[in-house]
């Protein structure tokens, strides 16, 4: 494991070297040249709104469940090929969020970076 104050220092040069190129530091790890170049799903997990992840490993959240797909994208694929849920966990209600199911109608517009 790298030294706290190593890592430290690579994201000050990033910050200097990426802010020459005009980028600004907007999250732990991500720079964008503008609002609109800010990663959607990330702004929504911080801000705890509602988002929707396809694909092998993806996460999402809506109406205060949290759920997350298979990882494997052969698993993902065979679940989906046999009209099954490629679902390999869920919890919630999470951060407030009401008690029962989501609502997954309100959370497909989120989960996708610009």
């Amino acid at each position: 494991m790298t030294d706290d104050d190593v890592h430290a220092d690579r994201y000050l040069i990033a910050d200097e070297v990426l802010g020459r190129a005009g980028f600004s530091w907007y999250e732990v790890s991500n720079w964008a040249t503008s609002e609109a170049g800010r990663c959607l799903h990330n702004e929504l997990y911080w801000r705890g709104a509602d988002w929707w992840g396809a694909g092998p490993g993806a996460h999402s959240h809506a109406g205060g469940v949290r759920w997350w797909n298979v990882k494997h994208p052969g698993a993902y694929a065979a679940a989906l090929a046999g009209g099954r849920s490629p679902g390999a966990g869920r919890e919630g209600p999470v951060r407030g969020g009401p008690a029962g199911g989501a609502d997954l109608a309100g959370a497909a517009a989120g989960g996708r970076c610009r």
